[in-house]
């Protein structure tokens, strides 16, 4: 039996119900097949709004050998059941797409099955496109005491990132927005300012120039702010960010090459009494 697991962004957002399924076929046949139901979500109850597609690809490593699946997309789940030969240095690698068959997050991960036992394979999904998203995707928050929700707004694969602006909206009837601080992507040096008004947070992060020295934007991915919310009323509200008002800047003031293809992923929050 195979249990996976599917870590997204650092997250754990699910893991997959694994039994002993009956399965007719398996990649080389179904006399020493090991049966592997999957069943992923990357919130509790769904994908997100962006993925739509899936392929999950076992690789024999050391037989040079290739079993394609394509996961059913069904009530917002990565649903598969399959059969696997036992054998060491099997990779799992997993790709999320969205509708026009864009890869948006891959994740991998190597193991040793054998028969009879119970093997987890846990696969950390990474963006592999420019995305500016919230972490974690979707967590709950209690009415009472002083509990709070801890955003991270991370951004993911761009170059020369001088400057970042971005809103973020959400349901003042249900939060409250508590505070925010800058991420470790821009270094301690930057200017960081987030401002709330009623609806959302906007947030600006931005290196700075000095005389001795020229100052060049940053690549990679990394936490750009985190924010801080508490419970106002239960209920469930989403993170949004408002595209049209975010920038991503160069050291000259323009936008970087990324910016005209940024993906948005949003967040969730649930307050419950």
């Amino acid at each position: 039996m195979i249990r996976i697991r599917v870590i997204l962004g650092g997250v754990l957002l699910a893991l997959a119900a694994a039994g002993l399924l009956a399965c007719s076929s398996g990649p080389t046949g179904p006399a020493l097949s090991v049966p592997v139901s999957m069943e992923i979500n990357f919130k509790p109850t769904a994908l997100t709004g962006l993925i739509t597609d899936a392929e999950l690809r076992i690789v024999y490593l050391n037989d040079n050998d290739t079993l394609w699946e394509e996961p059913v997309i069904s009530r917002g789940m990565i649903i598969d059941t399959l059969g696997l030969r036992p054998g060491e240095n099997i990779e799992f690698r997993l790709t999320a797409s969205s509708a026009a068959g864009q890869a948006l997050y891959v994740g991998f991960d190597t193991v040793d099955v054998a028969s009879g036992t119970t093997v987890v394979s846990t696969i950390f999904m990474e963006p592999v496109v420019s995305m500016l998203r919230c972490s974690p995707l979707y967590q709950e928050i209690s009415l009472a005491g002083e509990a709070q929700a801890t955003v991270g707004v991370d951004i993911y694969n761009v170059t020369g990132l001088f400057g970042a602006a971005f809103r973020i909206q959400y349901d003042a009837n249900l939060l409250d927005f508590a505070g925010a601080f800058a991420g470790d992507f821009m270094g301690d040096g930057a200017f960081f300012v987030a401002v709330a008004e009623d609806g959302y947070v906007a947030v600006s992060v931005t290196l700075t120039q000095n005389e001795q020295k020229n100052v060049e934007g940053i690549d990679g991915s990394g936490r750009l702010a985190t924010l801080l919310f508490t419970g106002a009323s239960v209920g469930s509200t989403t993170l949004n960010f408002e595209a049209e008002r975010a920038r991503l800047d160069d050291e000259t003031g323009q936008p970087i090459p990324e910016m005209s293809q940024l993906v948005f992923e949003t967040g969730e929050i649930v307050v419950i009494p």
